[in-house]
């Protein structure tokens, strides 16, 4: 799979939703979706992690994170665990580019 990196459309999203209502109708409406995705692409098991941002009533932004996973349960946390890795792995990456093209700078 592929991990995407777009900023115009990430700063598109990131946009906060106005009420706490709306970012949770926007979740599961996304959960369904998703669901029926699973079952149209025959993928058995799906985790998946949710970041959204809503604006409180009285001011401020809030950021609510989420989890979930369709099929074997019992699969979730090694899943996750495996998903933890491959990320970390490709940020240590990221930071040792950066890390090598800041001392190439300095030479």
């Amino acid at each position: 799979m592929s991990t995407t990196k777009d900023p115009a459309n990430y700063r598109k999203l990131s946009v906060p939703f106005a009420t706490k209502a709306e970012a949770d109708a926007a979740l599961e409406a996304f959960d369904n979706d998703l669901r029926e995705l699973r079952n149209k692409h025959k993928i058995p098991d799906v985790t998946v992690v949710t970041a959204v941002s809503y604006l409180e009533e009285g001011g401020g932004e809030t950021q609510v994170f989420g989890c979930g996973h369709h099929g074997e349960t019992m699969k979730a946390i090694g899943m996750s665990a495996f998903a933890f890795g491959q990320f970390s792995e490709h940020q240590d990456q990221v930071l040792a580019q950066m890390a090598g093209m800041i001392s190439k700078r300095r030479r």
